[in-house]
């Protein structure tokens, strides 16, 4: 019993601890993504994916001219006991439901990862992680039902003209 208490106690700190680095490393990685909208300055991706404030569930952001929320928390994940992550979600908060279109997430070692395998040994606040990561949030956007136009269809707001 006295070896169980033990454990748990143990278990306890460690994810307090795992959770206070997942804390600083949102930190980071918002100052991180400042810092890359700045150098990059509308060239590249970041003349699709565009900064427009930070509130208070997360940074706004704007692709394809649709209002996306980064949101980020932090969750459990893997099979492992204290396995946690922080998730970095890509959220369209639209008139009847927010919609989610992009998720990865930045692991205990500060691995930036996604369910695609995009990120090979990427540290989260590497520009060109920055990049991809905003790469990979547009194409969500795109292969979401927010720009998915049928014949017959009214063509949402947000869509662009290419012509």
């Amino acid at each position: 019993m006295q070896e169980r208490l033990r454990k748990a106690t143990q278990l306890q700190y460690e994810s307090v601890e795992l959770c206070d680095r997942l804390t600083g490393y949102k930190i980071i990685f918002e100052d991180a993504l400042t810092t890359w909208f700045t150098a990059m300055s509308g060239s590249g991706i970041s003349g699709i994916v565009k900064k427009r404030k930070s509130s208070e569930t997360g940074i706004v952001l704007e692709i394809f001219g649709w209002q996306v929320e980064l949101r980020t928390k932090t969750v459990a994940y893997g099979g492992e006991i204290g396995d946690i992550a922080l998730l970095l979600d890509f959220v369209h908060a639209g008139d009847d439901q927010d919609v989610s279109v992009y998720k990865a997430w930045i692991n205990k070692d500060g691995w930036l990862g996604d369910s695609h395998g995009t990120f090979s040994r990427h540290q989260f606040k590497a520009p060109s992680a920055i990049e991809t990561l905003m790469q990979m949030a547009a194409l969500g956007i795109y292969e979401s039902p927010l720009m998915q136009v049928g014949i017959g269809k009214p063509q949402p707001k947000g869509c662009m003209e290419i012509f």
